[in-house]
């Protein structure tokens, strides 16, 4: 039931939520090109601080340190079940109603 925007990658991402459309949550993977999850989660924090972005990685928390990311408080490790996104949705949703 939920209305879902595509991007090929972070910069994109961010592009399409600062053309002026209403987004409600955010939900990224943490290593992509271009602009990361990590950065993007940054950039929107200036720029929509209250819009809840969830991250997921495939990557264990060592990897991402390797990778010069640190890995948020929160996040979903992939695989992980459909149900689980769902219910992080609909939880930032209620933590951040608009």
């Amino acid at each position: 039931g939920f209305a879902v925007v595509e991007a090929q990658d972070g910069a994109e991402a961010l592009n399409a939520i600062r053309s002026g459309s209403t987004f409600h949550v955010v939900v990224s993977d943490i290593v992509m090109p271009r602009l990361n999850g990590v950065e993007l989660m940054n950039a929107l924090a200036s720029s929509h601080p209250d819009l809840p972005v969830i991250l997921m990685s495939g990557y264990a928390t060592a990897a991402l340190k390797d990778l010069g990311i640190a890995p948020p408080c929160s996040m979903l490790i992939k695989p992980f079940p459909p149900d689980l996104l769902l219910a992080e949705v609909r939880r930032c949703l209620q933590l951040n109603p608009s």
